[in-house]
């Protein structure tokens, strides 16, 4: 009988991780990119924009690219962030070739537009791996599911 329970219960934590009803957690800005992370499903607040450059690749179709969350809107802190590129819902249009700050345009989940001076929240997994080379550095990044205007 324990045995279907158990089977019962990993079956539906299958399908409210599929259907994306899971709970993202919060997560302070300065707190991302600790090991404990790497993996989890989390949200944390900030201001997004441009790097000095903005890669982006496709994988299976879908093209995204990096950009940063800073936690102040001109702040020196940042986490690398990959957005998918596009002009739905919690993505981001596609840069021209010669880009500024303020050509980063969004949309959130409802639908408005995000600019850099927007507060957002991110919601999406947090990859935090130590580098080879250099194992006292650490690369993080999200991979973006949903961006929320605050």
């Amino acid at each position: 009988m324990s045995r279907h329970l158990i089977s019962l219960s990993l079956l539906f934590s299958v399908i409210v991780s599929l259907s994306g009803c899971a709970k993202p957690t919060p997560v302070a800005f300065g707190q991302v990119c600790q090991k404990e992370n790497d993996e989890r499903y989390l949200s944390v607040e900030g201001y997004l924009r441009t790097g000095v450059t903005v890669l982006c690749s496709s994988h299976g179709g879908t093209r995204t690219c990096g950009i940063e969350l800073s936690e102040q809107p001109e702040g020196d802190s940042k986490i690398s962030v990959y957005v998918e590129e596009g002009t739905g819902k919690s993505q981001m249009e596609p840069l021209p070739k010669s880009y500024s700050a303020e050509s980063l345009k969004l949309k959130s989940s409802d639908g408005q537009t995000i600019t850099p001076k927007d507060k957002v929240r991110i919601i999406g997994t947090a990859r935090t791996t130590t580098d080879a080379i250099n194992s006292s550095y650490t690369v993080c990044y999200i991979d973006v599911s949903k961006i929320e205007k605050l």
